[in-house]
């Protein structure tokens, strides 16, 4: 096989280990360290080579060279052939073999087109390198000074659109400043700020900023309703980029804050349109909590309430998401909040021990309904006396504990009498929550007492 045409070639898929590859590897030899790769090279698919051979096209197996017998295909004189091969092949076109047969590329089926861009090195009929697309040739370092020059510029403008960034930055500090003057004072100065406020893109670039979100939460807070809700409309179709935000984030909680559903629906609007993954968000659970403290029987709300615990599963153990859930145990309605303990009680103790599970389960045993409050404390209780006490010693049991005393007489009175065995009590006065969980039931310890009675005799 002439070595001319074994070129570098990247393939989007490794060589087939193939007995032909394997024969054609061990019978080369290499004369430079561009040409054919060794057996080993080529096992281990370090390396992609194209691999040219004549052969006629009705010869060629549909299954592919890996299964290809290898006595099946024609006899060509390689020694003659490459005596009249010439010079230089270019990439991806070879000349008609000597027996009118077509080239045949490994990997590829006869008469495929060769991309001419993914060879990179050609081999002279010598053995030799060729220089058509080598690292040394023209074309190589024109390239080369091209791809610079166009680092360059792009250098250029980034500098450029930074430094437009500071000024800009600069200018909306000055003018937020200026704003926040104006909305203090009052009156008239105070209804000129609000109108600029009102217009669109102003408000937009303002909210997006540090200083300039502080102005425009001052000026939703002060202004009449009216003037509020214009200023707000300037976020209308960038709620979800402001959510987004770690500054703009708290424009849309204010307008929350202030102003009705009614009188900013697209708010809602545009949390329906971004799913209920939202509340899985840094910020996007912060609106949810907003909706729920300041809307939650309103309509639009419910609809977004019931959208989000369509996976309470998911949110009740979630680093942002057990806010929502804890939200609607506070302030959702009844049926919203009976979603949400039957899947509280189905793993109770896993739960109370992880930190977002725990504050849910607290929230829970304080703003459930009474049935469902006395079903929650009856299921940590029947659990076995080494959960139980590990419960009571861990830092975030504690608080659930700390709220089952809050929650009923008969349930607080059942935590009494666990708190009071011994050896429990007194592991729990050597931590500091071990401490405030005695004291919130009532129940003094033995560090106390002494420190009382060395009190009571000095």
């Amino acid at each position: 096989i002439p070595q001319s045409m074994v070129m570098g070639c990247p393939l989007q898929q490794p060589l087939e280990q193939s007995l032909l590859g394997k024969e054609f590897a061990a019978s080369t030899a290499p004369t430079s360290p561009m040409q054919t790769p060794s057996v080993e090279c080529m096992e281990s698919c370090c390396c992609y080579y194209v691999i040219a051979m004549p052969v006629d096209a009705s010869a060629v197996p549909s299954c592919g060279p890996a299964t290809m017998d290898v006595q099946a295909l024609p006899q060509v004189n390689y020694a003659t052939f490459a005596a009249q091969e010439p010079q230089e092949a270019f990439p991806g076109h070879f000349p008609p073999a000597l027996d009118d047969s077509q080239w045949w590329f490994q990997n590829q089926g006869p008469g495929d087109f060769i991309d001419q861009s993914c060879c990179d090195t050609v081999m002279s009929a010598g053995g030799s390198p060729g220089s058509k697309r080598g690292p040394g040739s023209a074309l190589a370092r024109r390239q080369r000074r091209q791809r610079a020059l166009q680092q360059q510029r792009l250098q250029r403008h980034a500098a450029r659109h930074d430094s437009d960034k500071a000024h800009a930055g600069a200018a909306d500090v000055e003018l937020a400043a200026e704003l926040t003057r104006q909305l203090e004072k009052g009156g008239a100065l105070r209804q000129e700020a609000s109108g600029r406020l009102s217009e669109p893109s102003l408000m937009r670039r303002l909210s997006f900023a540090p200083a300039g979100c502080r102005a425009v939460q001052l000026a939703l807070e002060v202004a009449d309703r009216s003037s509020a809700a214009q200023v707000a409309a300037g976020l209308q179709g960038s709620v979800s980029d402001a959510i987004g935000s770690p500054n703009a984030n708290y424009v849309v909680q204010k307008i929350l804050t202030v102003l009705t559903p009614q009188e900013a629906p697209f708010i809602a609007e545009e949390l329906q349109w971004a799913g209920p993954a939202l509340a899985c968000h840094e910020y996007g659970c912060r609106i949810y909590c907003r909706l729920l403290e300041n809307a939650a029987e309103d309509e639009s709300t419910v609809r977004l309430i019931d959208s989000a615990l369509a996976e309470v599963d998911v949110l009740l153990t979630h680093p942002f998401g057990h806010h929502v859930v804890e939200g609607v145990l506070e302030h959702g309605l009844a049926r919203q909040q009976g979603e949400i303990i039957p899947v509280l009680r189905k793993g109770v103790m896993r739960t109370a021990n992880s930190r977002p599970g725990a504050y849910v389960l607290e929230k829970a045993l304080l703003y459930s309904s009474l049935e469902d409050r006395r079903a929650l404390a009856s299921d940590v209780l029947a659990a076995l006396p080494s959960e139980l006490h590990g419960l009571m010693r861990s830092q975030l049991g504690c608080m659930v504990i700390r709220a089952m005393l809050r929650s009923l007489p008969a349930v607080a009175q059942q935590v009494r009498q666990q708190l009071t065995e011994p050896r429990l009590m007194s592991q729990l006065e050597t931590t500091k929550h071990g401490r405030r969980l005695l004291a919130s039931a009532g129940l003094s310890s033995v560090s106390d007492s002494s420190s009382a009675g060395a009190g009571e005799e000095a």
